[in-house]
């Protein structure tokens, strides 16, 4: 797994896709827990495509935390969602995940460990101190 943030809003996706732009490591960007159901899915990929547009060589990865909502689920996946966080049921998930893999996509049955960047002073130097310690490991 690559390196994982939460990010909020758009300046969180691009501090941590400025910070990963001279390395050679993949970022993943992860909306907040349950983020898919605050401002909907539409808002935090765009927000994502937004920063991608502006670092496009960075190496990332997004993916968007439905919770348990199998609808919000189906809605992030119309909308261009191809990496998902479904907490719900297990069967329920087994089909989600039938219809993401039709579309080259993954559902994960819990979130990844992130940073959070909203507790982050500076998103930027937060992302650069995660990265390099991810390195030296």
């Amino acid at each position: 797994m690559p390196n994982g943030f939460t990010f909020h809003d758009r300046s969180h996706v691009e501090a941590a896709l400025a910070a990963a732009t001279d390395g050679n490591v993949e970022v993943a960007l992860i909306t907040p827990m349950g983020g898919a159901a605050s401002v909907g899915p539409e808002v935090y990929l765009e927000m994502y495509r937004g920063g991608h547009a502006r670092f496009p060589n960075t190496k990332s990865t997004a993916m968007i935390d439905c919770g348990d909502d199998a609808g919000m689920a189906m809605r992030a996946l119309r909308c261009g969602w191809r990496h998902l966080v479904f907490t719900g049921r297990h069967d329920v998930r087994q089909k989600l995940q039938d219809i993401a893999g039709q579309l080259d996509g993954r559902m994960e049955p819990s979130r990844p460990p992130t940073i959070d960047l909203l507790a982050a002073r500076d998103p930027v130097k937060t992302v650069e101190q995660a990265l390099s310690s991810s390195v030296s490991n």
